[in-house]
């Protein structure tokens, strides 16, 4: 008993000594059997039952401390390479030219998977009213302003750059019909033609000149030029629901102003003559922001998605400096 009570002082000298709060388990048990071995007689064995009962608790949290001692290593060690490969990641970003971050919004056509395919494709530019800004307001606005402002209204200068983009991306063996559209059609070229060809001739460089967004959208018509020219692929780009032709339409033909409601009717007619051709063309969209069309972005990708085609919205930074 002498040894076990001996055993029991050095520990009891061991914890009061070690100010380490892992232990701190132990010196609760510790305090509780000093306690109890005052009151007890020496020469009791009951003490030797205590001491040996509470030996195995000690020894059970000092089995707790070295698996908890293991688990902070480890942590430790994570740490210490979360750490090291953070600063590793920071220090190839910072190296890395500034350049590169600042023009990712210029290939952001790419970046959504929205690449130039095709070996007869279209590029289709809505040039209604609704394209000079996003905002109701600001478009009658805008409509009201002379030539000069409705030629630099911001929306229609991203628009006419995100045509032009389309060209830039275009591999060189493909041929291409270019147009504007609203209640009609403008074109670059009334025929395909290769793309070099096209960049080259004076009526795309030239074919904003002229051009200024006025009246209403009709989709509708793009659909002939698609079928005559056998089109793979085309590339629209518009902000919001067709508002014309009502009077293809039975239910709308009476409005004198269009509903919403028969807005989603047109389109759902133009999808389905899409649908309908039998060259089965992609059709990709270039969404611009509109306020008000809530939904067409959605009845919008659902054709792109139909016909294997891509759908990506320009942001307002997208290729304006």
């Amino acid at each position: 008993m002498a040894c076990g009570l001996g055993a029991v002082a050095l520990m009891l000298i061991f914890i009061k000594t070690n100010s380490d709060p892992a232990n701190d388990s132990i010196k609760e048990i510790s305090l509780e059997l000093e306690a109890k071995l005052q009151i007890l007689d020496v020469n009791n064995l009951d003490s030797e039952l205590i001491i040996s009962d509470y030996q195995i608790k000690i020894d059970n949290i000092l089995d707790e401390i070295v698996s908890l001692n293991k688990q902070m290593q480890s942590a430790s060690n994570l740490s210490s390479l979360s750490d090291k490969t953070a600063k590793k990641l920071n220090d190839e970003i910072n190296l890395k030219p500034k350049k590169i971050i600042k023009n990712v919004s210029k290939v952001k056509g790419y970046l959504s998977g929205c690449n130039i395919e095709g070996k007869d494709i279209g590029f289709f530019i809505d040039s209604s009213a609704s394209m000079y800004d996003k905002n109701i307001i600001d478009i009658i606005r805008y409509k009201a302003s002379n030539k000069v402002i409705k030629e630099n209204a911001p929306k229609w200068v991203q628009a006419k750059k995100i045509f032009k983009w389309l060209f830039d991306k275009t591999n060189k063996d493909t041929n291409v019909i270019a147009l504007s559209f609203s209640d009609t059609i403008n074109f670059v070229s009334e025929d395909l033609l290769n793309i070099s060809e096209l960049k080259k001739s004076s009526e795309y460089n030239n074919f904003f000149n002229d051009l200024v967004p006025k009246n209403g959208t009709n989709l509708k018509q793009l659909v002939s030029v698609i079928k005559k020219k056998k089109l793979d692929s085309v590339y629209i780009i518009t902000d919001s629901f067709p508002t014309l032709p009502i009077s293809e339409n039975k239910k709308c033909s009476n409005e004198n102003v269009i509903s919403p409601y028969c807005r989603k009717e047109l389109f759902y007619d133009f999808s389905n003559s899409i649908r309908s051709l039998p060259n089965k063309p992609k059709v990709n969209f270039i969404m611009m922001p509109i306020e008000g069309d809530y939904s067409s972005d959605y009845w919008f990708s659902r054709l792109a998605m139909d016909t294997g085609g891509c759908f990506i919205t320009a942001s307002k930074d997208w290729l304006v400096k």
